[in-house]
């Protein structure tokens, strides 16, 4: 008696052995010629023992490991970067990204000139606060060096995925000799964030002000470091960091609030918030990242099937890694993005039945229990890339979470009609703000005191990326079995 394999599982074996082989791949460094024949070779295989499917489904397999591979590498192979590392140079350059103040330093992604016969874009870290667009045109000189790992951190790596960047350049001499260039599209975004900072500045004193910007704009610079400590403790943070993990745990809060009442509703509104947030927080491609992770799960929630959410989702991240395939394993935001959608779809809906059953849990509202259900499968399915990286996991996110994350849909709701009123009177936008204010307060009280529990967070510092394999492995298979266990046998 064999089972039958539906046609999106077939999906499913071409997409995960994709990413399979280009993660594994980050690991290598060889000719992507030498994986394009391996994979030919295989499908000559696959042709041979078609009618063998335990061979067949082995053979695809193995065809999109190599071709995985093979992607990343040629990826790799077609960039070309052209920067004097280690040399003094003089150049003009243009600001392509969004400027980043914080501390006593500022941080300004440039794009070389042509006219500078230097390839690669730079970063430049200065103290000087002066403002900066993007679009702006820069005399630069200093001395560029290549960014090197440090403390089992690949900095280089990281400044590659996110920024596209292969060179540094510390405390150089700028000067601005022009403005207005680069793209249309990125100029008026950026235009409208930086006159968004302003006004949320004027509606709320911190505490609240803080948590506002983070909440809308995304990040936390703007809350002071004790502020943000106490988030981290409470394991609160991902609500205000730019990610799909915070996109999808309130998306699905809101989603589920909603649909109870009009389910085409919550779907319209639920697109419509992730593009307004895309925009609001700069749309680089990290928050264009996470949009489309929450897209995809709100997609598939309208949609109603766990088979066709699973296959969008890979279909997403397939998609993401062909634009970027460093990605899969240098981006930490991807990654939690990826696995808080997964949880999401596979464990939650399972975690709410079970506390359909649990008599304490049952009698509580539905808002709670929804919250309770989002929060433990994104933390479930997130917990050790967290602590592989953060070397921490929060004891009392669950009830941080459960107490706090049913509002955050309804705080930033409140807080962007503030905002808009302040763009019309900036008193009307004051006054009004009160509202969203005790919402906040009551997030701000939940983290501080949460995290002054003396058990409210654990420092694990031992954790390496077999026990992560083997994590992930066990919760395949308990999925598996919870939800496969009754699917009758094909004959």
């Amino acid at each position: 008696m064999s089972r039958q394999i539906f046609p999106h599982q077939y999906f499913t074996l071409v997409l995960l052995p994709f990413l399979l082989g280009v993660f594994l791949a980050t690991f290598l460094k060889s000719d992507f010629l030498i994986f394009f024949w391996l994979a030919c070779g295989f499908l000559v295989l696959l042709f041979l023992f078609w009618k063998y499917e335990f061979l067949r489904l082995l053979f695809l397999g193995l065809i999109f490991i190599f071709s995985g591979a093979g992607y990343l590498n040629w990826r790799q192979a077609s960039i070309k970067i052209n920067l004097p590392y280690g040399k003094n140079v003089n150049f003009l350059a243009m600001i392509s990204a969004l400027p980043e103040k914080s501390g006593q330093s500022q941080k300004l992604v440039v794009s070389p000139s042509k006219n500078s016969n230097m390839a690669g874009k730079i970063l430049l870290t200065t103290r000087d606060y002066t403002t900066y667009r993007y679009g702006d045109i820069l005399q630069v000189s200093g001395a560029i060096t290549k960014p090197e790992p440090f403390e089992n951190f690949d900095w280089g790596k990281y400044l590659e995925t996110q920024y596209g960047v292969y060179g540094v350049i510390l405390n150089p001499k700028i000067s601005q000799i022009g403005a207005g260039k680069g793209s249309i599209f990125y100029r008026a975004i950026y235009f409208l964030r930086e006159k968004i900072e302003g006004k949320l500045t004027l509606l709320l004193h911190e505490p609240e002000g803080g948590l506002l910007h983070g909440l809308l704009l995304g990040g936390s610079k703007q809350m002071s470091q004790d502020l943000q400590n106490a988030f981290r403790k409470a394991g609160l943070s991902h609500i205000v960091v730019i990610s799909g993990f915070n996109i999808t745990i309130i998306l699905k809060v809101f989603h589920d609030l909603i649909a109870r009442f009009w389910r085409r509703l919550a779907f319209a509104g639920g697109i419509l918030a992730v593009l307004v947030f895309v925009v609001l927080t700069g749309a680089d491609s990290a928050v264009v990242r996470a949009g489309i992770m929450g897209g995809v799960m709100i997609l598939g929630y309208q949609i109603g099937r766990r088979g066709s959410l699973s296959i969008a989702l890979l279909l997403a991240g397939v998609l993401m890694i062909l634009q970027n395939p460093l990605v899969l394993r240098f981006d930490v935001g991807f990654q939690l993005s990826f696995l808080a959608v997964l949880g999401l779809a596979f464990l939650s809906p399972i975690l709410g039945k079970f506390f359909e059953k649990m008599w304490l849990i049952h009698k509580t509202p539905f808002i709670f229990k929804e919250a309770l259900a989002t929060t433990l499968s994104a933390q479930i399915f997130v917990l050790p890339i967290l602590l592989f990286n953060f070397k921490y996991i929060s004891l009392v996110a669950p009830l941080a979470n459960v107490l706090v994350l049913s509002l955050i849909p309804l705080t930033m709701l409140l807080g962007f009609v503030g905002l808009v009123l302040a763009f019309i009177w900036i008193p009307a936008g004051q006054f009004f703000a009160f509202i969203p204010w005790i919402f906040l307060h009551w997030i701000v009280w939940v983290a501080q005191k949460l995290s002054a529990l003396p058990w409210s967070a654990l420092q694990i510092e031992k954790w390496n990326g077999w026990l992560i394999v083997g994590y992930y492995i066990v919760l395949a298979g308990m999925l598996f079995f919870l939800q496969y266990k009754k699917r009758p046998p094909s004959p």
